[in-house]
């Protein structure tokens, strides 16, 4: 990490145990994005428990702002890495990324990270869904390794 962003991220920490969230939300606002979730990661992994939520909710503030499918992949991303024993947690990140399909139809890598959740033992993406999915990203990345293992995992079960 640069010391840019060691720096932004101390402040980030800061602002956010200091509860000062309009800070917060406003310093990761004026990052590029993979700086932004970089930092966003980093603040959740270090905080405690308790206040490792508040991260989701700058995400949560960010995306009122200006929703993006990048936001949203960050939101998914927190809540399945950081918080995934929170109930709800996976449930949530699942819609997270289907808004972000919604905002970037033709972003394969978004798609190939929803099959997750036909994995998981809540199967929260079904059967039909994931096949939907495995075979829209194969028309146009017909590579994917995702996709394909879940047509074979599909025609297996």
């Amino acid at each position: 990490m640069s010391s840019s962003k060691d720096y932004e991220s101390v402040e980030l920490l800061k602002q956010i145990e200091a509860g000062d969230f309009e800070s917060a939300v406003n310093l990761v606002a004026n990052l590029d994005v993979e700086s932004a979730t970089t930092i966003l990661v980093s603040a959740a992994n270090e905080l405690s428990d308790f206040d490792s939520i508040s991260v989701y909710f700058v995400v949560e503030e960010l995306l009122r702002r200006n929703e993006t499918a990048e936001l949203h992949k960050v939101a998914a991303v927190l809540l399945t890495n950081i918080f995934p024993l929170r109930a709800g947690a996976y449930n949530q990140a699942l819609h997270h990324l289907e808004k972000a399909i919604q905002l970037e139809p033709d972003n394969i890598r978004l798609q190939e990270g929803i099959l997750f959740f036909h994995d998981i033992p809540e199967k929260l993406l079904s059967d039909m869904e994931a096949e939907k999915y495995a075979k829209r990203i194969l028309e146009k990345s017909p590579k994917s390794k995702a996709a394909n293992e879940m047509l074979k995992l599909l025609a297996h079960e």
